[in-house]
Order: C-alpha cells, then structure tokens, then sequence
C-alpha cells in the first residue's frame, strides 16, 4: 500500500531544529557517523548500514530500492523515495519531485536536482530544519573512489558523474541563504564550495 509523505507532522516535530545528512561519499567515516546518534539524521542509500538509528532513509532510485528490498526491512525509521512505483511495490513513503532548480518551497513536492543529495535537503528544509549538516558529499574520487562501500551491485566501474550534478548545488545555496537557512558541508573531502565549511565536531553538542 503506498503510505504518502506527511510534511506538516514532520516540520511541527522538528520546527527549528538541526538535521544531518549522511551521504556515501568515501571520506566518510565510522566514527563521524557513530557522532551523530541521537541527533536528527537522514541517511541516503547504503547509508542506513553505518546509522540503523537514523530517523529517515531516503533513496531515489528504484533499483536500488529493488537491490535492498530485505535488508531495509529491519530499518525503523522513516523510509521515504521520489519514486512511486517503488514506494507501492516496497511499502514506502512518497514525495512527488519535479524538475528544477535549488529548493521547492512547497511542502507537496522536493525538486529533483538530478542527484539524491539535492532531494535530501530540499526533505530536510520541509521537516523544518533551519541548519543543515552534510556528511559524506564529497562529489569527487576521495582515495580513487567515488563511495564509502565501493560498487552498487552490477556497475562495471566505481564512478558517478560529478561533473553534471556539482553545479546543480549553487542555486539551493542561493535559495537557503534567501531563506535563512544555513547549510554546512561538514565532509572531510568535497568538491562542493558553495556552502560554508566547518568540522563535524564543531556542530554537536559537548558530551557530559
């Protein structure tokens, strides 16, 4: 049964507050993601095996839906694709998406932004968040590679087309900073400059 994505819950839960996004890029660590238990976290694709914990897991493409059907199964937390063929085969949540340009305002639908990491503010902005972490965008081969868990099942190379979807990134800049919005790219290694840059461990809270 398709279960719909309700964003008025979401942004009443979490009006104000910061999320962190998880994406697969290979700078990223372990330890950065043990950090982030018990903070607001969205974790994209294969993400959800490093953070069991994390609260949505969002994934765009249907194939790859398809390729963890069993393993998403044990994942508590939100599960939510722009795909809705998947969404009714995999019992998930929907959110329409369309083409365009930095960030949809309107709560109905995310703009696609031809890459997942894109989706995954434009989800995090709609559940309210004011700042906005990033994690693993490295959007370039850190170490020769282009993801933390090397190959998705059937590719022949370990590559992704940065080339096309870095510059997709400056026009959701623009719109956060006209928003109030604040997204920092906490990654180790990235090739995205148009947000501000600070250490992972400057944005948690000191632990007692």
């Amino acid at each position: 049964m398709l279960t719909h994505y309700e964003v008025k819950a979401g942004r009443v839960a979490s009006a104000g507050l910061t999320w962190f996004i998880i994406a697969s890029g290979p700078s990223l660590t372990v330890e950065d993601v043990a950090s982030l238990k018990g903070q607001r976290v969205i974790c994209i694709n294969d993400n959800y095996r490093l953070a069991p914990w994390a609260d949505v897991l969002y994934a765009s493409d249907p194939t790859w839906w398809e390729w963890h059907a069993e393993r998403v199964k044990l994942f508590k937390g939100r599960k939510i694709t722009q795909d809705k063929e998947a969404a009714e085969k995999y019992d998930l949540e929907y959110i329409e998406s369309r083409e365009g340009d930095g960030l949809s305002r309107d709560p109905a639908y995310i703009h696609r932004g031809s890459n997942a990491g894109i989706q995954a503010i434009n989800l995090a902005y709609h559940f309210g968040a004011r700042r906005i972490v990033l994690l693993g965008y490295d959007m370039q081969a850190t170490g020769g590679k282009s993801h933390w868990h090397g190959k998705h099942p059937g590719e022949s190379n370990d590559y992704s087309p940065w080339h096309k979807w870095v510059w997709r990134y400056d026009p959701v800049a623009k719109d956060a900073q006209a928003m109030g919005i604040e997204i920092i790219n906490a990654t180790r290694e990235t090739a995205l400059t148009c947000f501000s840059r600070k250490p992972l461990s400057s944005l948690l809270p000191a632990r007692a």
